[in-house]
């Protein structure tokens, strides 16, 4: 991944954020009276945001690069 630094982002950005203590990569959704964490991977559940939380964004994503590597154990 590549991150651009910076502590706000716009609503439909990938975020690198910190919640907790815990850093993840979510999909920002900013509604009304509402901020959701949301995961592109529909096995898991949204965030939402509340006062209680300890909330910052880290940086917005702004690259996604995959590397892929081929890897075969040597044959004697």
């Amino acid at each position: 991944l590549v991150v651009r630094c910076q502590q706000a982002a716009p609503t439909g950005s990938i975020v690198v954020a910190a919640i907790d203590g815990e850093v993840t990569v979510k999909r920002l959704s900013i509604r009304p009276g509402i901020v959701e964490l949301m995961p592109e991977n529909p096995a898991f559940t949204p965030i939402r945001i509340t006062p209680r939380h300890d909330f910052r964004i880290l940086g917005e994503v702004i690259a996604s690069y995959r590397m892929l590597q081929t890897w075969m154990p040597k044959q004697n």
